[in-house]
């Protein structure tokens, strides 16, 4: 990708915790591609 694009996409996630999508680049990390993804239960808001 070029700097200051953005890119969407969908994650089927089927274990629970914290994840991390990232480059294996450190200098990458450090200026700013890396996210903590956290994975929960969906807890249905009417029960």
């Amino acid at each position: 990708m070029k700097p200051g694009e953005r890119l969407s996409f969908e994650v089927t996630a089927d274990a629970l915790g914290e994840w991390a999508f990232h480059c294996h680049m450190l200098y990458h990390m450090e200026a700013g591609m890396f996210r903590k993804i956290v994975v929960t239960r969906n807890v249905d808001a009417s029960s």
